[in-house]
């Protein structure tokens, strides 16, 4: 998705969006309890969103928040350290050179 791309269409709005939700875990879809509304599976994908460093501001703009502050305090927590990044570009690094050796 593009950073300022809203996460539904932009001829859905809140009841149709809604309505698929229903639709897709209720009864007729993944069949899941009742204890999965749809703010649970926005908080998941912001949850997964931040781990994956992806900027504060683009989360705010696709869930659609007034204010880069509300969502840095309800998901500010899940964003990763700097230990964390440079595990992470350790990998990948090691990756990349695993891979030029391969070739």
């Amino acid at each position: 998705m593009l950073p300022g791309a809203p996460l539904w269409p932009a001829t859905w709005n809140r009841w149709t969006v809604s309505d698929w939700h229903r639709e897709t875990v209720g009864d007729e879809g993944l069949k899941l309890p009742q204890q999965h509304p749809l703010h649970c599976a926005r908080d998941h994908w912001a949850v997964r969103a931040a781990r994956a460093g992806t900027p504060i501001a683009v989360i705010q703009a696709q869930l659609g928040h007034g204010s880069p502050m509300l969502t840095l305090t309800k998901y500010g927590r899940f964003l990763p350290s700097a230990s964390d990044r440079a595990k992470w570009e350790e990998e990948a690094t090691k990756y990349e050179q695993a891979r030029r050796e391969v070739r």
